[in-house]
């Protein structure tokens, strides 16, 4: 897996980085609404605070670089 990530430019990493915490974010705040930890409406706003935002910003402040 080492070697996969190795191959890969910085910007599908940081991509293929990003969307693994946006699903272990989902998991994890669908756990704890599922276990009782939290009400639905919360575990949503947690995911969405700490799950979705992140990498999105993240994500927005890469640079694309040109095509070449």
């Amino acid at each position: 897996m080492k070697q996969y990530f190795a191959v890969l430019d910085a910007a599908p990493r940081a991509f293929a980085i990003s969307v693994a915490w946006l699903i272990a974010a989902q998991i994890l705040a669908l756990l704890a609404w599922g276990f009782g930890l939290m009400t639905r409406d919360s575990a949503l706003v947690h995911w969405v605070l700490l799950g979705v935002l992140p990498p999105a910003m993240a994500l927005a402040r890469a640079s694309v670089p040109p095509s070449r």
